[in-house]
């Protein structure tokens, strides 16, 4: 029979074993059990958790080197990025997204700005899917869910003072109550859309959190601050078209990510610096 000390003892022990398990199940729950914390969790503070591979004022490639259509040849300068390594970082990006939301059972949805971020996307989605597909631990979930917002600054190279969305956001804010949100961008600019949108979303209390993901991010005097959790790239404080980039819908199908040449401007944007 165990003496009372020694009793006290064992109950002290069970007791600090049992709070240290408690504390350690704690900080190992999983984001889709913390049904208590969602709004700490959807409104911590963002920042990177990829940060863009940065890609040099003075770095480009030949155009000559590559494979351009004859009708955009000569209205590009030079290559920035070339597809291959475009898609391979976004792969990249793709692998840490999925990591972060592994164990999430809530339903996740990539809410995609149209139309520029299409090109992104469909590389992003695809590489998802392809995670997904060898992932042997399997989900708790679909794997995402996709959304689509009309939205824009821009017309021609001229950035206007409010973002153009369209009226069905509110549906979409909607639908995505009680998921996640991941907002996926082709541009940061001034970052005027990203965080339009980003406040949009977060001001709903029933939508679980809300992330940010972009293709390319510029090195701008303009830029407002805003940091999005995932980037690709990088890049220079130039006008940039392909891969997406566009000026009103031309170059989008480009499959290099390019500086405009003289030639370029003067088609496209010459109307638009009158």
């Amino acid at each position: 029979m165990s003496s009372p000390s020694a009793g006290a003892g064992d109950s002290k022990a069970i007791k600090s074993a049992t709070s240290k398990a408690e504390s350690s199940k704690a900080e190992k729950t999983p984001l889709s059990t913390c049904s208590s914390n969602v709004s700490l969790v959807r409104r911590e503070p963002i920042g990177h958790l990829s940060k863009g591979v940065s890609i040099p004022d003075n770095h480009r490639t030949p155009k000559e080197s590559y494979c351009v259509p004859p009708h955009y040849f000569p209205l590009i300068e030079d290559i920035i990025l070339t597809r291959g390594q475009i898609v391979d970082r976004i792969e990249k990006v793709a692998s840490e997204m999925y990591e972060f939301y592994r164990d999430v059972e809530q339903p996740v949805v990539l809410v995609v700005t149209l139309k520029g971020a299409i090109t992104f996307f469909d590389e992003l989605s695809r590489a998802l899917r392809k995670i997904a597909n060898t992932d042997m631990r399997g989900l708790k979930r679909s794997t995402y869910l996709e959304e689509y917002i009309r939205c824009s600054s821009y017309t021609g190279t001229s950035r206007g003072p409010d973002l153009k969305v369209d009226v069905a956001v509110a549906q979409v804010v909607e639908y995505c109550k009680h998921k996640h949100v991941v907002i996926v961008e082709d541009l940061i600019d001034s970052g005027s859309t990203l965080k339009a949108l980003y406040d949009r979303f977060s001001a709903c209390d029933q939508v679980l959190s809300v992330r940010t993901v972009c293709g390319f991010s510029k090195r701008t005097p303009l830029w407002n601050g805003f940091i999005p959790d995932w980037v690709a790239f990088d890049v220079t404080d130039q006008f940039i078209v392909g891969f997406g980039c566009d000026v009103d819908n031309h170059f989008r199908d480009l499959d290099h990510l390019s500086t405009i040449s003289e030639c370029g401007k003067e088609k496209y944007l010459a109307d638009y610096n009158q």
